[in-house]
């Protein structure tokens, strides 16, 4: 996977992400810790696909968090600029 700007996600995300290994992790506001990965899967078409992966590390009931989906979507706009 391409490594990503965490520091470009950070300026726009609402909530800091970090790098553990080649996952990028962070916590929400009601202490739930994420982590987001991209995994490269295959060639289609001479397209290159890759499998998103989204985990709640914390295995804990999440409730609706606005900011949870907005880091994730910062996450996955960045994906997208680093395999241009």
């Amino acid at each position: 996977m391409n490594t990503l700007d965490i520091t470009a996600i950070n300026l726009k995300a609402p909530y800091k992400v970090r790098y553990n290994n080649e996952k990028i992790v962070f916590k929400t506001d009601t202490n739930i810790t994420y982590s987001i990965s991209f995994e490269y899967y295959e060639e289609l078409l001479e397209v290159k696909s890759f499998w998103f992966i989204l985990s709640n590390l914390s295995q804990k009931s999440s409730p609706l968090d606005s900011k949870l989906r907005d880091t994730v979507i910062c996450i996955v706009e960045e994906f997208f600029v680093s395999i241009r």
